[in-house]
Protein backbone atom coordinates (compact mmCIF):
# COMPACT_ATOMS: atom_id res chain seq x y z
CA UNK A 1 0.00 0.00 0.00
CA UNK A 2 3.38 2.03 0.39
CA UNK A 3 3.94 1.95 -2.95
CA UNK A 4 0.90 3.83 -4.38
CA UNK A 5 1.41 6.77 -2.33
CA UNK A 6 4.58 7.70 -3.86
CA UNK A 7 2.48 7.48 -6.78
CA UNK A 8 0.32 10.26 -5.57
CA UNK A 9 3.40 12.02 -4.93
CA UNK A 10 4.32 11.70 -8.58
CA UNK A 11 0.50 13.46 -9.51
CA UNK A 12 1.83 16.83 -8.45
CA UNK A 13 4.82 16.61 -11.19
CA UNK A 14 1.73 16.54 -14.01
CA UNK A 15 0.04 19.71 -11.82
CA UNK A 16 2.76 21.92 -13.57
CA UNK A 17 1.15 21.19 -16.89
CA UNK A 18 -2.34 21.87 -15.97
CA UNK A 19 -1.20 25.18 -14.12
CA UNK A 20 0.09 26.34 -18.24
CA UNK A 21 -3.23 24.99 -19.50
CA UNK A 22 -5.17 27.10 -17.25
CA UNK A 23 -2.72 29.89 -18.23
CA UNK A 24 -3.13 29.46 -21.65
CA UNK A 25 -7.21 28.82 -21.59
CA UNK A 26 -7.83 32.81 -20.98
CA UNK A 27 -6.06 33.77 -23.71
CA UNK A 28 -7.66 31.42 -25.95
CA UNK A 29 -10.86 32.08 -24.39
CA UNK A 30 -10.55 36.20 -24.64
CA UNK A 31 -9.83 36.29 -28.85
CA UNK A 32 -13.43 35.10 -29.76
CA UNK A 33 -14.44 37.63 -26.90
CA UNK A 34 -12.92 40.47 -29.12
CA UNK A 35 -13.42 39.15 -32.16
CA UNK A 36 -16.88 38.91 -31.75
CA UNK A 37 -18.84 35.39 -31.63
CA UNK A 38 -17.70 32.26 -33.99
CA UNK A 39 -21.28 33.10 -35.17
CA UNK A 40 -21.80 36.68 -35.42
CA UNK A 41 -25.01 36.17 -36.87
CA UNK A 42 -26.08 34.32 -33.90
CA UNK A 43 -24.75 36.87 -31.83
CA UNK A 44 -26.90 39.29 -33.38
CA UNK A 45 -30.25 37.49 -33.42
CA UNK A 46 -29.84 37.20 -29.46
CA UNK A 47 -29.36 41.07 -29.66
CA UNK A 48 -32.43 40.96 -31.21
CA UNK A 49 -31.21 42.06 -34.73
CA UNK A 50 -33.36 41.52 -38.10
CA UNK A 51 -30.79 40.45 -40.36
CA UNK A 52 -31.31 40.17 -44.38
CA UNK A 53 -29.10 37.97 -46.72
CA UNK A 54 -28.46 38.40 -51.01
CA UNK A 55 -28.74 35.37 -52.84
CA UNK A 56 -25.23 34.26 -52.27
CA UNK A 57 -26.24 34.24 -48.44
CA UNK A 58 -24.37 37.34 -47.16
CA UNK A 59 -25.65 39.49 -44.75
CA UNK A 60 -26.51 42.57 -46.89
CA UNK A 61 -28.30 44.32 -43.73
CA UNK A 62 -28.60 44.56 -40.56
CA UNK A 63 -31.18 46.35 -38.04
CA UNK A 64 -30.93 46.27 -34.52
CA UNK A 65 -33.25 49.39 -34.41
CA UNK A 66 -34.78 49.59 -30.55
CA UNK A 67 -33.05 47.03 -29.55
CA UNK A 68 -32.13 47.89 -25.99
CA UNK A 69 -29.78 44.80 -25.82
CA UNK A 70 -26.71 45.99 -28.15
CA UNK A 71 -24.23 48.37 -26.42
CA UNK A 72 -20.76 49.48 -27.82
CA UNK A 73 -19.18 46.21 -26.99
CA UNK A 74 -22.04 43.99 -28.82
CA UNK A 75 -21.07 46.48 -32.14
CA UNK A 76 -17.80 44.19 -32.57
CA UNK A 77 -20.32 41.57 -34.09
CA UNK A 78 -20.76 43.27 -37.32
CA UNK A 79 -17.17 43.86 -38.13
CA UNK A 80 -17.32 40.07 -39.85
CA UNK A 81 -19.68 41.29 -41.66
CA UNK A 82 -17.89 42.39 -44.45
CA UNK A 83 -20.65 42.78 -47.30
CA UNK A 84 -23.09 44.83 -45.12
CA UNK A 85 -24.86 47.79 -47.09
CA UNK A 86 -27.40 49.00 -44.58
CA UNK A 87 -27.17 49.40 -40.66
CA UNK A 88 -30.02 50.28 -38.59
CA UNK A 89 -29.31 51.36 -34.84
CA UNK A 90 -31.48 53.66 -34.41
CA UNK A 91 -33.11 54.27 -30.94
CA UNK A 92 -30.11 51.56 -29.76
CA UNK A 93 -27.94 51.94 -26.84
CA UNK A 94 -24.61 52.60 -28.82
CA UNK A 95 -22.22 55.65 -28.47
CA UNK A 96 -19.68 57.31 -30.27
CA UNK A 97 -16.92 54.41 -28.47
CA UNK A 98 -18.90 51.57 -30.10
CA UNK A 99 -18.17 53.04 -33.80
CA UNK A 100 -14.75 51.95 -33.94
CA UNK A 101 -16.30 48.52 -34.73
CA UNK A 102 -17.89 49.83 -37.80
CA UNK A 103 -14.96 51.25 -39.30
CA UNK A 104 -14.13 48.08 -41.47
CA UNK A 105 -17.51 47.65 -43.24
CA UNK A 106 -16.57 49.49 -46.63
CA UNK A 107 -19.42 48.35 -48.43
CA UNK A 108 -22.04 49.92 -46.06
CA UNK A 109 -23.57 52.34 -47.55
CA UNK A 110 -26.65 53.62 -45.20
CA UNK A 111 -26.31 53.52 -41.77
CA UNK A 112 -29.04 55.02 -39.37
CA UNK A 113 -28.15 56.15 -35.66
CA UNK A 114 -31.35 58.21 -35.08
CA UNK A 115 -32.04 58.68 -31.14
CA UNK A 116 -29.16 57.26 -30.54
CA UNK A 117 -26.09 58.75 -27.59
CA UNK A 118 -23.76 59.47 -30.92
CA UNK A 119 -22.14 62.86 -31.13
CA UNK A 120 -22.06 64.67 -34.16
CA UNK A 121 -18.21 64.51 -34.13
CA UNK A 122 -18.26 60.53 -33.57
CA UNK A 123 -20.68 60.75 -37.13
CA UNK A 124 -17.54 63.01 -38.24
CA UNK A 125 -15.12 60.62 -37.82
CA UNK A 126 -16.59 57.60 -38.90
CA UNK A 127 -17.84 59.40 -42.16
CA UNK A 128 -14.03 59.98 -42.88
CA UNK A 129 -13.55 56.04 -42.21
CA UNK A 130 -16.50 55.20 -44.28
CA UNK A 131 -16.47 57.85 -46.81
CA UNK A 132 -19.27 56.20 -49.37
CA UNK A 133 -21.56 55.72 -46.73
CA UNK A 134 -24.89 57.84 -46.01
CA UNK A 135 -25.33 58.18 -42.16
CA UNK A 136 -28.59 59.36 -40.84
CA UNK A 137 -28.50 60.96 -37.33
Amino acid sequence: AETPQPKVDADPVPKPKPKSAPGSEPKADKPPAQTAAADPVAALKKLGAKIERNEQGEVVEVSLRLSTSITDAGLVHLKGLTNLKELNLSEAQVTDAGLVHLGGLAKLQTLALGETRITDAGVAELQKVLPNCKIFK
